[in-house]
């Protein structure tokens, strides 16, 4: 996982707001709480989702394994909305 390029952001107190400016629909989504959480643990750099989540965890005090399936659904969401690019495992 990891951030797509020309994903704009302006972060607040309160929450963080991400736009895919190459993107057809180019929507503002807005991220607060663990959305902006796992947001800041995205980067441009290539990441195996399960480290995400263990960052989440680690960082929120939560077992990996209970938020594991949020934080996942929530990638995926974040992919569909063209904001971060999933790729895949070179075995």
């Amino acid at each position: 996982m990891r951030r797509r390029e020309n994903v704009a952001e302006l972060e607040s107190a309160d929450g963080v707001v991400v736009l895919a400016m190459d993107a057809p629909h180019c929507t503002p989504f807005r991220l607060t709480g663990g959305g902006m959480l796992v947001w800041r643990h995205l980067t441009a750099d290539r990441r195996e989702a399960r480290t995400v989540v263990a960052e989440v965890a680690s960082e929120s005090d939560s077992d990996a394994s209970e938020i594991e399936p949020s934080v996942l659904l929530f990638l995926a969401e974040l992919v569909d909305l063209e904001l971060v690019e999933a790729h895949e495992r070179a075995d």
